[in-house]
């Protein structure tokens, strides 16, 4: 099976506008993150030898507790860094992304639309880090999430803890009792629960397009 391309920083638009074909052609069966070998994290960090102070926190602190709410404010600076001439942004209450080509007559209605043909149990997803060490996370349709770095590990301790609320039944008959997913499928696992909750509520809090500069606040 070929790899297929993931989208990184938003840099390139074609990429992620093609990304219902590489769907279609490169997934199968669970989500192809959730495939991937489990990281090693004591055989790919060095020990610390440094004084610095290292907090542990168990997973299980999270268990039955809240997930955390996304910061938009952060979301919506990264899409503004990524706005150009053909492409611009509608961002959910929950974190979800909907790149819009432009020129678009209703960039709400076309957001609305792309939003519910990925608000599925089982939406496959793929996910890779930028260059400053965020996580995007990548669903059909231009649909995607951004997870800054400061939050991922909380994002994953939280995932840990409430695994089993993050598959659908049909997932859940196909996993192992004790399997674990890679950590960033954690993540990816995060961002799908958001996307359902973005498609059952609808909530747009902010659009950006190009050549104006204005942002849309409160509800739509």
């Amino acid at each position: 099976m070929r790899k297929p391309l993931i989208l990184t920083a938003l840099a390139n638009a074609p990429r992620i506008l093609t990304m219902v074909g590489l769907f279609v052609f490169a997934l199968s069966g669970l989500v192809i993150a959730l495939l991937a070998p489990a990281e090693n994290d004591l055989e790919n960090h060095e020990t610390n030898t440094s004084k610095t102070k290292i907090q542990i926190i168990e997973p299980e602190q999270y268990l039955g507790k809240d997930l955390p709410d996304p910061n938009l404010e952060k979301l919506v600076n990264f899409c503004i860094n990524h706005t150009t001439a053909d492409r611009g942004f509608v961002i959910f209450s929950n974190g979800t992304c909907v790149l819009i080509p432009e020129p678009c007559e209703d960039p709400l209605t076309t957001a609305r639309e792309m939003l519910a043909n990925n608000a599925k149990p089982e939406a496959r997803f793929l996910t890779e880090r930028t260059t400053d060490g965020d996580l995007i996370v990548t669903f059909q349709n231009s649909v995607f999430h951004w997870v800054g770095s400061y939050e991922l590990e909380a994002i994953r301790n939280w995932a840990e803890a409430n695994l089993h609320s993050l598959f659908s039944p049909e997932e859940m008959k196909t996993i192992k009792p004790n399997w674990t997913p890679p950590m960033d499928a954690r993540v990816g696992l995060v961002s799908r629960k958001r996307l359902l909750a973005d498609g059952s509520g609808m909530e747009i809090v902010k659009i950006l397009r190009p050549n104006t500069s204005v942002a849309a606040l409160g509800k739509k």
